[in-house]
């Protein structure tokens, strides 16, 4: 039986435990201890360097060190044993395992039995830890008919092994555990402070227990709480009945992650660094404590790290996809704007070749990775000899480059070009993210890669490029620590950390108590069955450390409300061990709405960031630029952002772009209607299905552009278009039996001919204009937006306050007034007035073309007047008064419908007024000012 040893809980556990050992004096050196954690035996062993200098320390290790097969030349490594199990569940033939598989899956591919073949794997391990094997666990399962699939899965992978000579890494798991022996010097083990240690290390303890070598276990609790534990120190269920011991006062709320940092760095004013310690209870929050306590002038350091090596993952992603997919462009495309580009291809003209390709991505939506090259060979072919296209000869050699690598990448030889890979990365000092360990992982792989392609396996494109990745541990990067002043402990480590006064940020439910034990093949009842760890035995042993970091220091813990995405969280149960009034009160205090912030953040907050704007005002007007009607459109829908889109050029970038955007859309309709109206025998034709057959063949020699196989999403929109355009067609010969013809189609004012407004030349493209020997001109705008619209109402809104009036109201229905959203058909309506010397304007509408093939239509705009086309007349040149006078100022605040479709929106959350700062901006609010002063004068 190991001795127990009670060290009492009235100072923290490394000052008691590092006590205890140097009282063993010359003994120590011999002593095995073992720990939780590694980062708890950085802090022993630093411990122990600081009270008593040097010395021969003890040999310190953690549970897992009792069962860490020692010669591993003949086991299986992880590339191998992952590949086994691969090869096997992709191997079954269809039916072969109906109760792990009840709904086969649509393609046994490489990757689907990638993820299967970690999730056996880690079932394996987890009752690997508890001295279990599949056998076990259908004896107590309801479902054993799933778990005779497993088994018979297991049989076939370690089939697998034996044809390999190779041997199973659990099996020399197991076999390391049964044939572990102490080193011949070592006087004892000393189970230092371990609450749950894995179950195969306490069934190597046990066997070493009974061999006598002495097995001491200390626990960090009184002995008066000694019947809480068993033998090894692990403590019993009744722990989670005992009471919260934490005063309700130490139990703080806050509203989100900056809140919560901010009270963590509260809770340690007037204290020295070695007197803090921070538990992270909820990783979630380790970036707002890191950057809290940084900008407080402690720099934090978290110990698990940051996720590394991402950069050079997702390349390495996108090659092997390449290598299995051939042409596909996705992954190329990943590839080329993956952040190590420039490290890889030198950053000259970089910036310069990314724009050539979002060029050739937005107009020509590619397919395939030779289909990007041939349009870059294009832009080569067409480029100026004595100026070279420097951005298209960049992009033509980082195509090579990718190209290049993908055609290394094949079966056979992908071991080879995954160690050139790291060859050339490592002579290219190119950053890995994570401090070279992603790159040692790789070639640490190559071995095993090469003896499986040597065996005639991974035959399949991009297979070992997908298996070597697959097969990595999650790298952290944990630099930065030499600068800490405070580290951001896990739960399990801070027992060892030394602070008097300790902090738990982020105790939620789930958290602690961990809850990771959700698992559809070994659910509660079978793991207790099984007398693996389970939910009860975890809340137990975090019962305990709660009670004994309340015991041991000055504790304050602190809970949010919601995450740094916005979602809830809920404070631990542990919180709420109590009974009557007290519970009450605690629920009460834990439910209220804390005094720092609403309950649920959105998304992102702007905090103190602003745009900075000094630039001198620039006006759009400078005498040269012509004015179309669809700035005006944009002006009246907000002048600020006016600014923004049509001085100063921001726009949004869509980087996924697959299919044909609104304008590509209806461009595409544009296009084959223009050809219709300009063709001598089109234009007149009454053959409905002559004039339909030529728009759709117009509209294919288009959709050329994009490759000669089109993709499924525009293969979907060519149908949408022909069945719009076939619709139309009817229509358009109904048009012509009734007397109508075309007489001028996509006619570009300010260029076929000028026209002005007070002096300001404009420039508008009418889609066609129309006359009928009894009813006169008319003009038709074509409108392909997926809804039809109505031509009144998409000119005209209700007057309100939220905008500005650059003329007078009209009296609209219901005696409401309306104004100007827009001016476009109306002034085509004035031009043509004035060119044909009319009498009375126009009739104006649309031709609509929308989804629903019932909405085609020629719809008029049926009370369109003099009246309504004067006004427009007048908003117009007051306009042209206002662009001419740099009035961009307020911005507009939108709401409802026009706030979801506001493209400045990701800037500026809560308004773009409140986001922006500068000369610029000072100078466009005096504008707006005398503006205004002006117009009440007036």
């Amino acid at each position: 039986m190991p001795e127990r040893v009670f060290l009492g809980w009235d100072k923290p556990l490394l000052g008691l435990l590092t006590g205890w050992l140097l009282a063993r004096g010359d003994e120590l050196s011999r002593l095995v201890v073992v720990v939780p954690t590694a980062q708890a035996g950085r802090l022993l062993r630093q411990s122990l360097a600081e009270v008593a200098g040097a010395l021969l320390a003890p040999r310190v290790v953690t549970p897992e060190h009792f069962f860490r097969a020692v010669d591993s030349s003949t086991v299986a490594s992880r590339v191998e044993a992952r590949f086994a199990w691969i090869d096997v569940l992709r191997g079954m033939p269809e039916g072969s395992a109906p109760s792990l598989f009840p709904v086969e899956p649509v393609d046994r591919s490489f990757a689907w039995a990638a993820g299967v073949a970690q999730e056996i794997e880690k079932v394996r391990n987890v009752l690997a830890e508890g001295g279990k094997s599949f056998v076990d666990a259908r004896a107590f399962s309801p479902e054993k008919d799933r778990w005779g699939d497993l088994i018979e899965v297991e049989r076939r992978a370690l089939g697998r092994f034996e044809k390999w000579r190779l041997i199973d890494p659990l099996a020399a798991k197991l076999q390391a555990a049964e044939s572990f022996a102490l080193p011949g010097d070592c006087s004892g083990i000393v189970v230092a402070g371990v609450p749950d240690p894995v179950p195969l290390a306490v069934s190597v303890w046990k066997r070493l227990d009974g061999t006598k070598v002495p097995v001491q276990v200390l626990i960090h609790a009184p002995e008066e709480n000694s019947a809480l534990f068993d033998e090894w120190g692990r403590p019993g269920e009744k722990w989670a009945e005992r009471s919260t011991p934490l005063p309700r006062e130490r139990v703080h709320l806050v509203s989100g992650p900056p809140e919560l940092a901010t009270k963590a760095v509260s809770c340690f004013d007037g204290l020295a660094s070695d007197q803090a310690t921070l538990g992270l209870c909820d990783p979630v929050f380790g970036p707002a404590l890191e950057t809290g306590f940084t900008e407080a002038g402690w720099r934090a350091w978290n110990p698990e790290g940051k996720t590394a090596g991402s950069a050079m993952l997702l390349m390495l992603r996108g090659f092997a996809g390449l290598a299995a997919r051939g042409e596909r462009w996705e992954p190329a495309a990943s590839i080329l704007r993956n952040p190590l580009i420039g490290e890889i291809s030198g950053k000259k003209s970089l910036h310069a070749a990314l724009l050539a390709l979002d060029d050739i991505e937005k107009n020509f939506l590619p397919g395939s990775l030779s289909r990007v090259i041939d349009q870059c060979e294009r832009l080569k072919a067409e480029q100026n000899p004595e100026k070279p296209d420097e951005g298209a000869l960049k992009l033509s050699a980082m195509l090579a480059w990718c190209e290049g690598w993908r055609d290394r990448f094949v079966p056979g030889i992908s071991a080879e070009a995954l160690g050139a890979w790291v060859g050339e990365m490592r002579k290219g000092r190119v950053n890995d993210g994570a401090e070279g360990q992603l790159l040692d992982a790789l070639a640490d792989a190559v071995p095993y890669l090469r003896r499986l392609e040597e065996r005639g396996l991974l035959d399949g494109p991009g297979e070992a490029l997908e298996l070597a990745l697959a097969s990595l541990d999650a790298l952290r990067s944990a630099s930065g620590r030499e600068d800490a002043v405070i580290d951001l402990l896990g739960w399990l480590e801070l027992a060892y950390a030394p602070g008097r006064r300790m902090v738990l940020a982020g105790m939620h439910e789930g958290s602690v108590p961990d809850g990771s034990f959700d698992d559809s093949f070994l659910p509660e009842n079978v793991r207790k069955d099984l007398e693996l760890r389970d939910a009860d035995t975890r809340h137990a042993r975090d019962a305990y450390l709660f009670h004994s970091h309340a015991a041991s220091r000055e504790l304050e813990v602190i809970v949010a409300k919601v995450d740094t995405l916005g979602e809830p969280r809920r404070p631990s149960r542990l919180l709420l061990v109590s009974e009557g009034v007290e519970l009450a009160q605690r629920v009460m205090d834990l439910a209220a709405a804390p005094a720092s912030a609403a309950a649920r953040l959105v998304a992102w907050e702007r905090g103190g960031w602003k745009l900075e704007l000094s630039d001198t005002l620039k006006p759009y007007l400078d005498g040269e630029r012509k004015l179309s009607p669809s700035a005006i459109r944009d002006y009246l829908y907000c002048p600020f952002r006016f600014y923004l889109k049509r001085v100063l050029k921001w726009k949004p970038y869509d980087a996924g772009k697959l299919e044909m955007d609104e304008l590509d859309f209806g461009n595409l309709c544009h296009d084959a209607l223009e050809q219709m109206g300009r063709h001598p025998v089109m234009v007149a034709t009454q053959d409905v299905k002559q004039l339909r057959d030529f728009l759709w063949a117009t509209m294919d020699a288009r959709l050329a552009r994009y490759g000669p196989a089109l993709s499924l999403p525009l293969l979907v929109q060519r149908e949408a278009a022909r069945t719009r355009i076939e619709r139309f067609a009817e229509l358009e010969v109904e048009q012509r039996v009734d007397g109508w013809r075309t007489q001028k189609v996509e006619w570009n004012i300010g260029k076929d001919v000028p026209w002005d407004i007070e002096g300001q030349p404009i420039s508008m493209q009418v889609d066609r204009i129309d006359f009928h020997p009894d009813l006169g001109w008319r003009v038709l705008d074509y409108k392909t937006s997926a809804k039809a619209d109505v031509p009144r109402s998409a000119h005209l809104r209700r007057a309100s306050e939220k905008r500005r009036e650059f003329g007078p109201t009209m009296i609209g229905s219901r005696g409401a007034e309306d104004a100007w959203k827009n001016v476009q058909v109306p002034l085509y309506a004035a031009f043509v007035k004035q060119w044909q010397g009319l009498e009375k304007p126009p009739a104006i509408g649309y031709v609509n073309l929308p989804a629903t093939l019932n909405d085609v239509a020629f719809e008029m705009w049926e009370d369109f007047t003099s009246d309504k086309m004067d006004n427009a007349m007048e908003w117009s040149r007051e306009i042209i008064r206002a662009m001419r006078d740099g009035l961009h100022w307020p911005p507009v605040e939108l709401s409802g419908a026009e706030a979801g479709y506001d493209e400045f929106a990701p800037l500026a959350p809560d308004g773009l007024e409140e986001a922006v700062q500068g000369s610029l901006i000072e100078t466009m609010k005096g504008i707006a000012v005398a503006w205004d002063a002006g117009r009440r004068l007036a």
